[in-house]
């Protein structure tokens, strides 16, 4: 289901403001590379409301694949990263990394998993690697 998506993780980053590398490894790290029941029922490309005990019932539906790559990486980005109301001028995105996302020991942000930003990571940088990039 991921593939041939290049073009919704572009307007997904334009829309969203987060950065398309990082939504693709994102996304195949919730999906098992785009293997998982929710995201082949749900086009649930991010674990969207999605939680351990049941993630199926719980996660959210989109009716694309397009779709759910687009309104996903809006909703992490107003939920997670851009912050209406977390704004001022010297500091615009109070949780602007991945590490701020991540599992922090007292309550989880994005995901219970401890070692979620720094798989995410690895991705991301495989991927720039990949495309010759830093």
């Amino acid at each position: 289901v991921m593939a041939n998506m290049g073009q919704a993780y572009l307007t997904a980053q334009k829309e969203s403001g987060l950065n398309a590398i990082y939504l693709l490894a994102h996304s195949g790290h919730e999906t098992g590379w785009g293997t998982s029941l929710i995201v082949n029922k749900k086009y649930n490309f991010y674990g969207i409301g999605a939680i351990d005990s049941k993630p199926v019932e719980g996660a959210y539906d989109y009716t694309t694949p397009e779709g759910g790559i687009i309104a996903g990486s809006s909703w992490i980005a107003k939920n997670y990263v851009i912050r209406p109301g977390d704004t001022d001028s010297f500091i615009p995105y109070y949780q602007p990394t991945l590490d701020s996302m991540r599992f922090d020991n007292s309550w989880h942000q994005y995901a219970t998993d401890e070692a979620w930003a720094v798989k995410i990571s690895n991705y991301m940088q495989e991927f720039y690697r990949f495309i010759g990039g830093k």
